[in-house]
């Protein structure tokens, strides 16, 4: 843990250095000095104007990585972006000083960068990466001088990979319409399973089985259901293994029905899981559907089960989102006046690994901002403000703060407070209590990279208040029926699984359906 001192100056130096800088641009720009990058795309890439973003993503050369991976929230790299109109083939699009720009304007980048660029023109589905219609170059190195006018050209020769999976005996897509998405957003909008089935499935032709749905955390699809056969265990050979997919246009969706989002806990819950127990031979009662997720799969897991309290039979989260906003990772969105800064000035931390701040709020969320200043970038940040917030007139999310200042809008607290798993608990306790108390499990480390645990300490406490609930049971028999949160000393959000928890959930899991008949 930092002294508060030695935070103060830190804080103090960063703010020197930023000062320096600044004056170098204001040098660089008044002798008439501005770097600039020209991209271009061809006919045979694409045929018709193009109407998007072009996103630049730099990395530093001696690293070796691949720009795409950006944003390196371990380790904050450049980014830029602007908006494109109908933009033809042959035509160049420039950036240069731009606003959406990090850590500043391209003026001051100095050294040498890998840099790769990407036109992204589909909004329908979350960040750059997830649409083969979006045009990419290959990695280019390029050297840029503080100070001195460089100028650069990068071509478009390529595009994302589609996300590809085919069926197997073992594992099976499903893709289905949903009648409720599609009418909140006025075009087709299609939900994604990967079903994993057990190996006795076509031999235990008349047996009807449980399923366990899982969420991937953030960045995660459905394909991951692909990567399951071949370590299967015990609890494999009863249930079916359904991997959800929870992208949608602003990234990771929680399956929280949201203004920005639309229904999409509402289409889980009454079209696509209706649909996958009719075709797979699955058990239709509350006690045959688990949940189990981590990291943002974990707080929707957290998040379905609250919400649709008698129709899932328990849930397993690890390591879940925010679960209580007084902990929004370091930021009390009821009291604090400032996402970035705490109330000495100092920067608020975002990514601690080892317990050192690797990156802050104010950078994770510049990165996100100078991939799209409309809060469109796809990345956690604005996944968060799309589940949480309002909606505006062009339909992109309503940030909770000034992205540039950090400064929190207080109009919109009570719109957040509305989806704060705590409040929703404490709120409907008397109505869902007795539910939550034998179904809601939640398991985190004390140490998270992302500072989570603070969250789940706070509604732990909370909840040890309410009548009917225990947070520490101490036999998997016991687990296996009654709700609990969990704190594991030591552990982080990265290394969780190394502290026996999969197999303690698939134990508990196991334990639940042998006591309600549903495994052998």
């Amino acid at each position: 843990m930092h002294h508060p001192c030695s935070r103060r100056t830190v804080n103090a130096v960063a703010r020197l250095l930023a000062l320096a800088l600044l004056l170098t641009v204001i040098a660089a720009r008044s002798a008439g000095a501005e770097d600039r990058i020209t991209v271009t795309f061809d006919a045979s890439l694409r045929e018709a104007p193009a109407t998007g973003r072009l996103i630049l993503l730099f990395a530093r050369a001696a690293a070796g990585a691949d720009p795409l991976d950006a944003p390196f929230w371990n380790d904050p790299q450049p980014i830029c972006s602007i908006a494109v109109e109908n933009v033809k083939p042959g035509a160049a699009m420039v950036i240069g000083d731009v606003d959406a720009s990090f850590p500043g304007p391209m003026s001051f980048f100095d050294g040498a960068f890998r840099v790769r660029a990407v036109l992204d023109v589909d909004r329908t589905t979350g960040g750059f990466l997830n649409s083969a219609d979006n045009l990419l170059s290959e990695p280019v190195e390029l050297t840029f001088r503080a100070g001195e006018e460089d100028r650069h050209e990068i071509t478009l020769t390529g595009r994302m990979p589609a996300l590809a999976v085919e069926d197997t005996d073992r594992v099976k897509e499903v893709v289905w319409r949903s009648e409720r998405l599609s009418a909140f957003h006025g075009r087709d909008v299609f939900l994604r399973a990967g079903v994993v089935l057990p190996e006795s499935y076509e031999a235990q032709g008349d047996r009807r089985f449980a399923a366990i749905y899982r969420v991937p955390g953030f960045g995660g699809r459905h394909d991951e259901a692909w990567d399951r056969p071949g370590r299967d265990g015990p609890l494999d050979g009863q249930v079916l293994n359904v991997y959800l997919d929870p992208d949608g246009p602003n990234s990771h969706h929680l399956f929280v029905n949201s203004e920005c989002n639309g229904p999409v806990g509402d289409a889980l819950v009454y079209e696509l899981i209706p649909h996958l127990e009719e075709r797979f031979r699955l058990v239709s009662k509350p006690e045959a559907r688990l949940l189990t997720g981590h990291s943002s799969g974990g707080f929707s897991t957290a998040w379905l089960q609250v919400n649709y309290p008698t129709f899932f039979g328990g849930c397993w989260s690890t390591g879940p989102d925010p679960v209580d906003f007084r902990a929004f990772q370091v930021i009390n969105v009821y009291e604090d006046e400032n996402a970035y800064v705490d109330a000495s000035g100092a920067d608020r931390p975002s990514v601690i690994i080892n317990g050192q701040t690797v990156c802050t709020i104010r950078q994770e969320n510049g990165m996100e901002y100078a991939i799209d200043p409309e809060g469109g970038a796809g990345q956690q940040w604005s996944s968060w403000m799309a589940c949480f917030s309002k909606r505006d007139a062009l339909g992109f999310p309503v940030p909770l703060w000034n992205m540039k200042t950090g400064v929190i809008g207080a109009s919109l607290r009570e719109q957040w407070k509305q989806r704060d798993l705590r409040h929703i608990l404490e709120s409907r306790w008397e109505e869902i209590g007795p539910l939550m108390s034998e179904r809601l499990r939640i398991i985190c480390g004390e140490a998270d990279n992302f500072s989570l645990h603070e969250a789940v300490r706070l509604l732990r406490d909370s909840l040890e208040q309410l009548p009917g609930w225990r947070s520490e049971w101490p036999t998997t028999e016991e687990r296996a029926t009654h709700g609990y949160i969990t704190l594991i000393p030591g552990a982080t959000h990265m290394n969780l699984h190394m502290y026996g928890v999969q197999r303690r959930i698939a134990a508990e899991m196991l334990e639940h359906l042998k006591r309600h008949g549903l495994a052998e």
